[in-house]
């Protein structure tokens, strides 16, 4: 069990192994949910800074650079915590998505 929720951070393979093996309101599904979360606003913000990129003119790309970096690095601060979480077997949300993540119906 303890293995599914911590794998359950990776993308797409880490959701399906604990949605599909997972028993209902496990500590599995209960991680694969704030994983699946934690991916949706990373690629939310990657996808805010692409488009930012692209509408602002060329001396202010550098912007696009600092966006990309505070998406990533949040998407890595949101996995190291969850990875973390996971292995000690806790049921604690991730901040600012975490009980958003809850009510999802995966």
């Amino acid at each position: 069990m303890k293995i599914l929720a911590i794998i359950s951070y990776f993308p797409v393979f880490g959701w399906f192994f604990p949605m599909f093996f997972g028993k209902e309101g496990s500590l599995a599904r209960y991680h694969a949910r704030q994983g699946f979360m934690a991916f949706i606003i990373f690629t939310l913000c990657s996808s805010l800074a692409w488009l930012a990129s692209h509408s602002v003119p060329p001396f202010v790309g550098f912007l696009e650079h600092f966006l990309y970096a505070g998406s990533i690095g949040l998407y890595v601060y949101f996995l190291v915590r969850g990875f973390l979480t996971a292995s000690r077997m806790e049921e604690r949300p991730l901040p600012f998505i975490g009980k958003k993540a809850e009510s999802l119906p995966l």
